[in-house]
Parts: structure tokens; sequence; C-alpha cells
């Protein structure tokens, strides 16, 4: 005979004042859901980006990764298109997809990521060093040990890095299609 599970043993939350909050490339990143949390199941994090920020393009190994815009405009380029989104649009970047995206200038952008597995959440925090205040690093700026920092979670965690940050799909031959 098999014990039940009391439901109120999987029960996971976190309040806003006691989530952990981290630098992400200069986008203050807070945990809502975790790895630990949720058996590895899903990741779940806020996000609220640098104007004008843009990662590296990269696909992601093992992990389907859903972003939903709150606040601001951003602009997402996978798979030979481009779309520009605002709040309450949502956008599902499947694994093996090389993609990047683009906050709108001259202001935060706010959104939520959510991945499954939850997986992305190491590359994130090994990439990452600790926020000392509310909102983005405003006078962030990508330095050799960030750079080298950033490629090591990557190689570690199945993120692979295909081009430096504002490097489009359409400005490297094979752009959009995916490295393996």
């Amino acid at each position: 005979m098999t014990d039940k599970i009391n439901p109120k043993d999987r029960l996971r939350y976190t309040r806003a004042e006691e989530r952990e909050a981290v630098w992400f490339l200069g986008g203050r990143v807070e945990f809502m859901l975790t790895d630990e949390m949720t058996d590895g199941r899903i990741m779940l994090y806020h996000h609220v980006a640098i104007p004008g920020a843009q990662p590296p393009l990269h696909e992601h190994e093992g992990e389907d990764e859903i972003m939903i815009i709150t606040k601001g405009r951003m602009t997402f380029w996978a798979a030979d298109q481009v779309v520009t989104l605002g709040p309450g649009d949502c956008i599902v970047l499947p694994k093996d997809l090389p993609h990047t995206f683009r906050s709108e200038e001259g202001m935060e952008t706010e959104y939520f990521v959510l991945t499954s597995p939850a997986a992305f959440e190491g590359f994130v925090r090994e990439a990452s060093e600790p926020a000392t205040h509310p909102g983005a690093d405003l006078e962030f700026t990508m330095t050799p040990e960030r750079e080298q920092r950033l490629h090591a979670a990557a190689k570690k965690h199945g993120v692979t890095l295909m081009a430096p940050p504002g490097t489009l799909p359409t400005d490297i031959p094979g752009g959009t299609e995916p490295v393996r």
C-alpha cells in the first residue's frame, strides 16, 4: 500500500518581499518559482530589463521558454520571423530555436519568463550577480569578467551563444538554423 501525498506538502509559493533578486545582464531578475520548488519541472521569474537590452543570439538545448510582457515593448527575432509584443502579449520560444530579443529603448521593460524544465535557472544564477537595489542596473557594462562568467554558465547549462549581443539572426549565415 502506498502512502497518500498530502496536497499541503505540494503547495509552493513565494511572497513578493521574499524573492531572491539578481542582476542578469544588467536586468533585475526575481525568482518566483525555482527548480527546487517545482522538482525541476518549471522555473518562473520576473525580469526588469535595461532600456534597449538585447541578449546574445542563442538557443536552449533543453528547455522551452515562454515570455509574457507586462510593461513596455519587446521585439523578438526567431525562425526568420520578427515580432514586436507589448503588455499582455506572450511568446513561446521552443528549445533548439535560435533567438534573441530587444527591449524598447527609453524605458524599462518588464516581463515574466517561464521555462520548462527548470534547468535554465542554473544558467541565470551562474551568469548573474546579486542585485543591490530595485530595478535594472542602469550602469551595467559587459566586462571581460562578466563575459567569461556568461560563457562558462552557458557551456555548463546547455545554452549555445551563437553571436554577441546586438547580432540578429539575419546578420549571420544560417542564423535561424539550430547549431546541432
